[in-house]
């Protein structure tokens, strides 16, 4: 029941910042308009608590002091981050090519203003500070970081990027931008962007998506172990010295470990395939595998307190947040002292932290609550409880009730009967249902060597199509289990592999890319639909774009693991942005992927021809 809004004196006092809110991080003294911003899940917005809702495609807007449900605005899809900018609170979507502007004191029936945006699903948001209102906004799947005036209602421009970018942060001077599956940080002049966005503000004020802005991002590569790979990199936050991130690294192409199972659950003396890491200004390793710390599995967001040098991350596949000391810099690799850790609920996906450092909200998707942590920081405490949990109500969801318990499971790293280490889950590859943009070398005492990229999970129904690039499946349950035994190390035991194949089922691909008409896109993308019907059809198949069969490709690979035999033709559902493609990851591009195709495929199109099937395909 929607209730009368009312003021409430804040219990914590904030401004955002990256996949958190926290008072205190970096500010630019010569220029008082720029105030660190940037997205969250949960935010403090004019003495309420703002929670984006994506199970039921809204924005929760609770109680200041008990936390409880004050009303539910309803922006449909599946919300994911939120900023204040100026007098709007802009929320991002993953299942729209639409972001949401709402007003913090407006009545309680006002209905959101919906902007166009130039991507189809957004991720991160911040405000990017100046004199205007405008905001950022990360778009993973086209690879693009979108400028919003909210005044307006338009979106200006956009810059482009590498990899996913996930979470973004506004400190001073600088936009640092988390590439999400690249491992790179991209970094963007703020004056610069700000300038050229106001330059074309005159040509999108008739509601257009915007043009593409001449500013250059630059990137760096985050710290990973020598042969290792960065993933999962989708929080940060600013920093006076620079920026703070929250990801993991994994051991994706190395040979078997000797006398190992081969698995990715398992650890060879205390030292897992896959574990989480931060980047400066703690620079190290934040958990210890050796059986009596397993915490911090599946980092997605993250809280720096500049002032006491404390880094709050929040680690979903373990439902929990660690407290790490940053007082003493770290070399990369070495192990940051952990201060304390907290135990929270499941989907745990954001985190906003108080003016004195010491207490935070946590944002738990899955179980539709907010958990409020306390620190003492005179007495570290490990695996300690919050002081109080508040769920509130949901509006009719998205998953049925077996999906939802799937979904649990898929996101779970402290099942032993999923995975003996407590580092690994589903999800671990396979963020939100989706793939982490790697290739595996794969080797387990069951699975001969093979080198295979990490294909995206949505819409796997039973009998729809062989799983596995091999074929190897078509029960969903079965290679669940089977993933869960070879490659997670557990014994699937009590597992109930069915809810998770109802998950799969359930998931939907991000939405397609809408074309700019002003590049002449949406001509372009017609005529590559048209090369597609009649050069690529007959495999990529019906609406998930596969006939569900086995294809040589006729390639000789210089690396023998990546050897196919036959592969079974991918979907191409959220085909854009999934690079590199081909079973092996051989494809860094679109066009390489048409090029590398057996029978000539590249080498009988022309130039023309290529280029409009290569904008059709980006758009799906």
């Amino acid at each position: 029941m929607t209730r009368r809004v009312r003021r409430a004196a804040p219990v914590l006092a904030l401004i955002a910042t990256a996949g958190a809110a926290v008072l205190g991080c970096a500010t630019d003294e010569r220029d008082p308009s720029a105030a660190s911003s940037s997205s969250s899940t949960i935010a403090e917005v004019g003495g309420r608590w703002w929670v984006t809702s994506p199970d039921d495609g809204a924005v929760a807007v609770l109680d200041g002091s008990s936390l409880e449900l004050e009303r539910s605005v309803d922006v449909g899809g599946s919300p994911r981050q939120l900023a204040q900018v100026g007098d709007t609170v802009v929320v991002t979507n993953a299942a729209m090519s639409t972001v949401s502007l709402l007003r913090p004191d407006g009545d309680a029936g006002e209905a959101p203003v919906a902007v166009r945006v130039p991507c189809g699903g957004t991720e991160g948001a911040a405000s990017l500070g100046g004199t205007g209102q405008l905001a950022v906004i990360t778009c993973p799947n086209d690879a693009r970081l979108v400028v919003v005036d909210t005044a307006a209602g338009a979106a200006l421009g956009w810059v482009r990027l590498g990899g996913r970018p996930a979470g973004v942060a506004v400190g001073g001077a600088r936009v640092t931008v988390a590439g999400g599956t690249d491992g790179r940080l991209w970094s963007v002049d703020a004056p610069t962007l700000r300038s050229a966005s106001q330059a074309v503000q005159g040509d999108a004020a008739g509601g257009g998506a915007g043009q593409e802005l001449a500013v250059e991002a630059t990137p760096t590569e985050v710290w990973n172990r020598r042969g290792r790979s960065a993933s999962m990199l989708q929080s940060v936050a600013a920093d006076p010295g620079g920026s703070v991130a929250a990801y993991q690294t994994v051991d994706n192409n190395g040979p078997r470990p000797a006398g190992s199972d081969g698995s990715y659950g398992a650890l060879t003396d205390g030292d897992p395939r896959i574990e989480p890491v931060v980047q400066a200004p703690c620079g190290g390793r934040f958990a210890h595998f050796d059986g009596s710390d397993r915490r911090l599995s599946g980092p997605v967001a993250l809280a720096w307190d500049v002032q006491h040098r404390r880094l709050w991350v929040v680690g979903r596949f373990t439902n929990s947040v660690s407290v790490l000391d940053c007082a003493n810099d770290a070399a990369p690799g070495e192990t940051i002292d952990t201060l304390a850790s907290f135990e929270v609920g499941e989907g745990a996906r954001g985190i906003a932290l108080a003016a004195d450092g010491n207490s935070a909200l946590v944002d738990g998707g899955f179980d539709h609550a907010v958990a409020e942590l306390r620190l003492d920081p005179e007495a570290p405490q490990l695996g300690g409880a919050p002081e109080r949990v508040v769920r509130r109500p949901v509006g009719e969801q998205h998953l049925s009730a077996a999906a939802q318990t799937g979904r649990r499971l898929f996101n779970d790293a402290t099942d032993r009967h999923l995975t003996p280490s407590g580092v690994a889950a589903c999800a671990s590859c396979h963020l939100d249902g989706g793939d982490d943009g790697l290739t595996w070398r794969i080797a387990t005492d069951d699975v001969p060597s093979k080198l295979r990229r990490t294909p995206a999970l949505w819409g796997v129904e039973e009998g729809a199509k062989p799983l596995h690039w091999e074929g190897d499946f078509v029960d969903p349950g079965e290679l669940t289990g089977d993933t869960t035994r070879n490659l997670l190390g557990g014994d699937g035991l009590l597992v109930d592999t069915s809810k998770v194949a109802a998950y799969l089922a359930e998931l939907a691909p991000p939405p397609s890319a809408p074309p700019t008409a002003a590049r002449g896109e949406a001509s372009q993308a017609g005529r590559g639909g048209a090369v597609f019907d009649q050069r690529c059809a007959g495999c990529h198949a019906g609406p998930t774009g596969s006939d569900g069969r086995l294809h040589d490709l006729g390639r000789d690979p210089a690396d023998p693991d990546a050897i196919d035999g036959g592969v079974v033709t991918p979907t191409l559902l959220g085909t854009r942005g999934r690079g590199p493609y081909l079973h092996d990851g051989s494809a860094g591009t679109l066009a390489d992927a048409i090029d590398f195709h057996g029978g000539g495929l590249g080498s009988s199109l022309t130039d023309a021809q290529r280029d409009d099937l290569v904008r059709y395909l980006a758009g799906r």
